[in-house]
């Protein structure tokens, strides 16, 4: 009999937590069905999903195809660098045995990517157990494991920093 009771609430929290982190994942999903291809902990609001449809066609995500459509994903920040090389930077997250690498449309310069691009990751990421990415999707690398985004903007819970516009 204990051992049933027992049984019985830890599937009930297990249900629970399922629920909530369902929920936490889903949130923006009736208006913005595609948008978030993860849980987003908090960080993203309705502006930040509603942004990434103006002048987009919102769709469902599908790894066999480039997309213009910018998605987003959120990351535990200790699985997340960003990396200036030479004027280039690219902002890699490793997650399920599959490296995410955002890189920007076009080299900026190493004093730009020092000066702007670390300075903000550093002072936005510190500190912050989760960061979200956004992006257009453009291809996997089978044999690397590795998926190749569009750069776009980068948020945590102190603030945005976007390649293109404000956030």
């Amino acid at each position: 009999m204990r051992t049933t009771i027992i049984t019985l609430f830890i599937g009930l929290a297990v249900l629970m937590l399922t629920e909530s982190l369902v929920y936490a994942t889903n949130r923006f999903s009736d208006k913005y069905p595609y948008g978030l291809l993860t849980n987003d902990f908090g960080i993203l609001n309705e502006r930040d999903l509603k942004r990434n449809t103006e002048g987009r066609l919102p769709e469902p995500f599908d790894s066999t195809q480039l997309s213009s459509y910018a998605y987003w994903q959120c990351f535990p920040t200790q699985q997340v660098t960003l990396i200036c090389d030479r004027g280039w930077f690219e902002i890699t997250a490793r997650d399920h045995g599959i490296s995410h690498q955002y890189l920007p449309p076009h080299i900026i310069g190493q004093k730009d990517c020092v000066g702007r691009y670390q300075k903000n990751w550093r002072r936005l990421t510190r500190h912050q157990p989760y960061v979200c990415l956004s992006g257009p999707y453009t291809s996997f690398l089978k044999k690397e494991k590795k998926a190749l985004w569009a750069f776009e903007k980068f948020k945590t819970k102190k603030g945005c920093f976007c390649y293109f516009e404000d956030c």
